[in-house]
């Protein structure tokens, strides 16, 4: 099987830098403070901090144990907010739910319209947790307009004056600075303890190394990538940015990197992959990227300030390993999938536009999550479940009836004659 495992590590010295100055600080939270709507709260992140969920819960007993009954009644809250759709979307539904069970509030931002989008995953599931115990009461979800302060004063207006801090604002939706400008100012107005970004490892300059670390070379022009500088630079809330990298897992509003196989061996069609199949990828749970903006929650605000990590899976797979283990969930055994290799660049086409693959293939686009292991102790739960998650996206597939929808694969089609006619011509010959 065509699979592989491959850990790299980041040799650069860890940066870190520093917000500024403490006075300058709170005179500026203050004159936000109008536009928050909503009082200063002044505990410490310290003291709802843990290496891991087990050593938050000892915090939050300690605090309890020094403070009393009205300690505990301070509950920690966070923000998130969420893209209505695309391939991000799911995180804020896994961070939601690791959030609530280490006892924090959340308030999350649905940022679009609930008549439109309540229906769609992963934003139907998110209106589930509103109804689930234990955490019903804690969770708070809002459907509207990002940009519009009003909707986000609201969504967190009927927080007690007397609760705990906000120990996170989560942007999981700007892609443009304009929109995370706001964003920022919202959580400085709230005095949030950490601004904790969800960029892209699609920012990534493409380049002869893999896999790519934090410090490598990205695309000025991309508007992720200008919200990193901007704050990094100049963020009065200690901020860090996480890019992700082609997630996975149920409930994901963006089905491609799974479906693209899936289409195929369910109606028994070949599946055209480009060169000999060998391009590696990396798939990342939804799951693992929100442990890691989870571990970032509970870590001091000092010990992510200023910090950039790679959120995305240590392992890579072929795209030919892939395409055997979807094989695998569907038929239950070892037989192996029909797969037409292809040049793109002699066939003069593009693998995305000729037949949706929805992997970069050109240049290495692969990743190293090292550093968040090291600063944040940050382990992967779905490092070595690759199998079984594309079992549970198979049923869910399967559940959705997207096995009967129809399918224009008639591009197939095309490379599969193109290639059958070249291979005719190269036994001529």
């Amino acid at each position: 099987m065509a699979f592989a495992i491959s850990i790299g590590f980041s040799g650069t010295k860890m940066q870190r830098s520093s917000v500024a100055n403490s006075r300058a600080s709170s005179l500026r939270t203050r004159r936000l403070h109008a536009f928050a709507g909503f009082p200063l709260v002044g505990a410490r992140a310290s003291e709802f901090s843990g290496a891991h969920p087990l050593g938050r819960r000892q915090a939050l007993r300690s605090m309890g144990q020094r403070h009393g009954i009205q300690g505990l009644q301070c509950r920690s809250a966070a923000i998130i907010v969420n893209p209505p759709s695309g391939g991000h979307a799911s995180i804020g539904l896994y961070l939601a739910r690791q959030l609530l069970s280490l006892d924090l509030e959340v308030y999350l931002l649905v940022a679009g319209q609930e008549d439109k989008y309540r229906s769609k995953q992963p934003n139907s599931a998110l209106l589930g947790l509103r109804e689930a115990e234990p955490h019903a009461a804690s969770f708070h979800i809002s459907f509207g307009d990002a940009d519009d302060p009003s909707i986000l004063m609201n969504m967190v207006q009927t927080r007690r004056p007397s609760a705990g801090p906000i120990a996170a604002f989560i942007d999981n939706r700007s892609q443009t600075l304009d929109e995370a400008l706001l964003l920022h100012k919202f959580a400085m107005g709230l005095n949030a303890e950490r601004y904790l970004y969800v960029s892209s490892c699609g920012i990534y300059e493409p380049g002869d190394y893999a896999p790519f670390i934090e410090t490598d070379q990205v695309r000025q022009s991309a508007g992720q990538a200008q919200v990193e500088s901007r704050f990094l630079r100049d963020s009065v809330i200690p901020f860090a940015a996480f890019r992700p990298m082609y997630i996975i897992g149920k409930h994901a509003a963006k089905l491609d990197y799974t479906n693209f196989f899936l289409d195929r061996i369910t109606r028994k069609r070949p599946i055209p992959l480009p060169g000999k199949g060998n391009a590696f990828v990396s798939l990342t749970h939804a799951e693992d990227v929100a442990s890691m903006l989870a571990c970032a929650v509970l870590a001091r605000p000092d010990e992510v300030s200023g910090q950039v990590f790679n959120a995305v899976s240590p392992r890579y797979v072929t795209l030919k390993g892939l395409a055997e283990m979807c094989h695998r969930v569907v038929h239950g055994d070892k037989s192996k999938p029909e797969i037409i290799y292809y040049d793109p660049v002699k066939l003069g086409i593009d693998p995305k536009e000729a037949t949706g693959l929805p992997f970069r293939v050109s240049y290495p686009f692969i990743a190293d999550p090292g550093k968040a292991m090291r600063l944040l102790a940050w382990q992967p739960r779905h490092d070595r479940t690759l199998q079984n998650d594309l079992q549970e996206m198979y049923e869910e597939y399967l559940e959705l009836g997207l096995h009967e929808r129809r399918v224009d694969l008639t591009n197939d089609d095309r490379i599969a004659r193109s290639v059958g006619a070249a291979a005719k011509a190269a036994a001529a010959k």
